[in-house]
This record gives structure tokens, C-alpha cells and sequence, in this order.
């Protein structure tokens, strides 16, 4: 088993004036079987003295002492240094003991044999009033520390904490000091007020909120609502009340406890959001109306668009079957086409111009100079410039016959016929049609050979004869013998 833990001895402080008392008061304690240490005084004013100096645990008083009635000023140095004082009441006087309690004793016992008895439950009695006392004061205190500093910490918050009643309701407990500065009264103003904070609160929310604390204090609901209060000069503060009832350990209803959060800041930042989330979709349906008026006219450029260069494929489709048509009629005639730019460079040559200036070997004459080449065997003079040349210079169309030498070395007369090519008003480039005319001038002097103009027809049949009228010489040379004779 485990050990008791040791007790002290309690102190007795006796203050008697009979012996005999003080002899039974120790045999009775003798017997007791408790472990007590009884010293005496021989006055009130000693015991007095011995009490403050911490002396004793308990102070037993004889009723017939001479100084019996400074009783009351040894209660109440005995409470200050928390000691009981039991009485030891004559048997004579019965209100003797109902006087002791009311001047501070913590109990009394009759002096006598079977009255001394209960001496020491009556010490044991006084010394657990004394302990419970001490105990209990000792809550109070740190009750009100706890108190402080709740109270500190109420105060100090930047929300408003209350507490009203619920008989009659609405009627404030208490305030804390913070709605001052909130709404500029003070609060007595309000634990004052018979309707608590309904009063100053914004006409246009006062009938809601008054059915939202109606429900409260009746049904003992949690309220929590937004509203307008008016400060003493008129302004408009946004509050937001959170409340519940407040109850005991059995569950009744004691109070409401409620807090006030100042949320004037909040309403502004919400209506300021507001407007610019408004203002934000006002932009954002002025964008996105652009963006369609620009959608729309991006849609109708694109058809213009897709519709211009379905347009400009037929154009082209059109343009290279005209260039085909064009390449095959150039192709398809028996005459060499080349075209030149100003400069003499070969624009374009057909196939009989290829033939005619020998580019069967690869020879490539486009983009080559070609009037030096046409022109390398004609001497020009100041006064009778080359006719291709003068063409490309002048404009000047021009048809002359020419010996020109092919690519393989062999000579060939050929007729030339140049034709400029006008942009506008201006000069361009030429056109020049070739014809290999060596055949036929052959066959012109077998046939003036043949009719006896040696070789040479006369001078007005060879500069106006025409190429093209090969096929009928017969028929002129038969003719001019008699053309001469009449002109004889």
C-alpha cells in the first residue's frame, strides 16, 4: 500500500480565563484521536497579536472572559489572516452562540462536559469553511483577472461585441466602447435605449432586420445580417451583425451575444467592382461589335477577294490559251517572226525563224543581241543608217532585203519587214518578219535568162517585183517585149 502523505499538526490558539475549561478542552481533543497543538493566550489583544503573526490555524474564544466583547474586532483580524474562531459558549445564555455567529465566529460550542464533545468537528467544520473560502476567493480573483482581460481583449477588437436580453427584448447588457468611434455615441447612449440598436439603424432596413431579430430572440435562431446605420452626423455606415443565444449547462436561454463588423470598406470595393465589371462588359460588347462589324467586313473583302482571283484565273486561264493560240499561230506560220526591244535583245522567235537563222545546234537567241547579228553584213553609212536600227529608234516601219549568215556558216538572202511595237505613244521595241527570198530571186533571173534580159529583168520589174508574184512571171516577161515596143 502506498503511504499516506504526512499532515501537519493543527494549531489551536485557546484564549480562556478558567482553568477548568482549558483542562476539559484538552482531554477532549486528547481523545479525539487528532493530532492537534493547543497553545493559550491570556487576552484578546495577545491572541490578536498572535493571529497576525501567523501563529495558529483556528482560535478557540471562552464567552466568559472579561474581554469578551472585543469579539468582532477578532473575527475580523482572524478573516483577514483566513483563521476560524469557534466559541465556547456558557450553558446559561442560549443566544450567546446566535450572537458569536453574527459577530464573526465560524462556530460556537457549549462549555460543558457533553457540549465539549463536539469541540472538535466544530474545529474540523470551521477549518473546511475556511479552506473552501479560501478556494473560493481565490476563483473570484482569478475570475476577475480572466474578466480583465477578456474585457481588454473586448475592447481592444476592431468589431463591436454586445449582449442583450431576451426579457424585455433587444434592451442591451453591454457595449463595448468601440461603437464610439464607429458611430460617434457613446455607449451608455445605447445600454439606455429602450430598443437597442434598432434605433439607429437605416429606416428602409429597419422593418427587415426587425423580423430577423424577432426570429432570433422567439425562436432563439442565429441572425446574421447586413444593414445601414446612421453615425450622429448623418452618415451611412454598412454593418454586419452575427448573434446567438447564449445558454447554461441545463440548456436555457441566458442572453444574445452578438458582434458588429464594421463592412463600409467592403460595400465600396463591391460596388466599385460592380460598376467596373459593368463597365468591363459595356467594353467587351463594344470590342466584340467591333470585332463582328470588322468580322464582316473581313468576310465580304474575302468573297471580293475569293471572287477577283476567280476572276483573275479565268483572266489567266484565258491569257494562256490566247498565248497558246498566239505561240501556235506563230508556230504554224511559214515566215520567221522574232520580236526585239529597243535595245536589239530578242524578245521572242517562232520556229521558222529558228529554222531560217539556224538554232537547230542549241543556240538559244532569246535574250541575245540580235540587231548586231541581222545587221553584221550591211555597211552603214551617215547618210543610210541600217532600216532595223532606225526602226527600234525612230518607229519607223522599214522593208529591205538582206544576206544573212547562219549559225552553221552558210549565207542566205532574206527580206526583212520591221514593224514597231508602241506603248502608248512611245516606242517600244519591233516586230521583224523574215523570208528566205534566194529561191525565189534565183528563179527571177533563169527566168529573165530565159527571155533574154541576161539574166537581169529591167529595172521597174526588179525593184517593183514582189516575191509573191513569182508564180505569175511567166505571164510578165511574155508581156514586156510588147510593153517596150509600143513604148518605142
Amino acid at each position: 500500500m502506498n503511504p499516506q502523505p504526512h499532515t501537519p499538526p493543527i494549531r489551536l490558539l485557546l484564549i480562556a480565563s478558567d482553568p477548568v475549561d482549558s483542562a476539559a478542552c484538552r482531554r477532549v481533543l486528547a481523545r479525539s484521536g487528532g493530532e492537534f497543538v493547543l497553545s493559550e493566550a491570556g487576552s484578546v489583544a495577545q491572541g490578536i497579536a498572535l493571529v497576525r503573526d501567523d501563529g495558529c490555524d483556528c482560535v478557540l474564544l471562552e464567552q466568559r472572559r472579561p474581554d469578551w466583547e472585543r469579539l468582532a474586532e477578532l473575527a475580523g483580524a482572524c478573516e483577514r489572516a483566513d483563521v476560524p474562531v469557534v466559541v465556547l459558549a456558557g450553558a446559561e445564555d442560549a443566544g450567546v452562540g446566535l450572537r458569536a455567529l453574527e459577530s464573526g465566529a465560524a462556530d460556537y460550542v457549549v462549555a460543558t462536559a457533553a457540549g465539549l464533545e463536539w469541540l472538535p468537528a466544530a474545529i474540523f467544520k470551521a477549518l473546511r469553511e475556511s479552506a473552501a473560502r479560501r478556494v473560493g476567493r481565490a476563483a473570484l480573483a482569478e475570475l476577475g483577472a480572466v474578466r480583465a482581460q477578456y474585457r481588454g481583449l473586448v475592447e481592444q477588437m476592431p468589431a463591436i461585441v454586445y449582449l442583450a436580453a431576451l426579457e424585455p427584448p433587444g434592451r442591451l447588457l453591454y457595449l463595448s466602447p468601440r461603437i464610439a468611434d464607429c458611430l460617434g455615441y457613446p455607449a451608455e447612449r445605447w445600454r439606455e435605449a429602450r430598443d437597442g440598436l434598432l434605433g439607429a439603424v437605416h429606416p428602409e432596413d429597419r422593418p427587415r432586420l426587425a423580423g430577423l431579430w424577432a426570429r432570433t430572440w422567439e425562436d432563439h435562431a442565429p441572425l446574421r445580417a447586413e444593414y445601414r446605420m446612421l453615425k450622429r452626423d448623418g452618415r451611412v455606415r454598412w454593418m454586419l451583425d452575427e448573434a446567438r443565444v447564449v445558454r447554461d449547462e441545463l440548456g436555457r436561454p441566458l442572453f444574445v451575444q452578438g458582434l458588429l463588423v464594421d463592412i463600409t470598406e467592403d460595400k465600396e470595393n463591391e460596388r466599385d467592382l460592380e460598376y467596373y465589371r459593368h463597365r468591363l462588359e459595356d467594353l467587351v460588347a463594344q470590342r466584340t461589335e467591333q470585332l463582328e462589324r470588322q468580322g464582316s467586313l473581313l468576310l465580304a473583302a474575302n468573297q471580293r477577294m475569293d471572287l477577283e482571283l476567280c476572276h483573275r484565273k479565268q483572266a489567266e486561264a484565258k491569257l494562256r490559251a490566247s498565248e497558246a493560240r498566239f505561240r501556235l499561230l506563230l508556230e504554224s506560220v511559214g515566215e520567221g517572226i522574232l520580236g526585239m526591244d529597243r535595245q536589239g535583245r530578242c524578245t521572242f522567235i517562232n520556229r521558222a525563224a529558228r529554222d531560217l537563222l539556224g538554232c537547230e545546234d542549241g543556240w538559244e537567241p532569246v535574250g541575245q543581241d540580235l540587231l548586231g547579228f541581222l545587221c553584221h553584213c550591211r555597211e552603214e553609212v551617215a547618210a543610210e543608217p541600217c532600216p532595223l536600227r532606225r526602226t527600234l529608234r525612230d518607229g519607223v516601219p522599214a522593208r529591205f532585203d538582206e544576206t544573212l549568215l547562219r549559225s552553221d556558216g552558210t549565207h542566205f538572202l532574206a527580206e526583212f519587214a520591221a514593224y514597231p511595237l508602241r506603248i502608248g505613244a512611245e516606242a517600244a521595241g519591233a516586230v521583224v518578219v523574215l523570208r528566205d527570198i534566194g529561191a525565189a530571186r534565183a528563179f527571177v533571173a533563169r527566168l529573165a535568162q530565159g527571155a533574154g534580159f541576161g539574166g537581169h529583168l529591167p529595172g521597174h520589174l526588179d525593184s517593183e517585183w514582189p516575191v509573191e508574184a513569182v508564180p505569175s512571171a511567166h505571164h510578165a516577161l511574155r508581156t514586156e517585149p510588147l510593153r517596150q515596143v509600143a513604148a518605142g
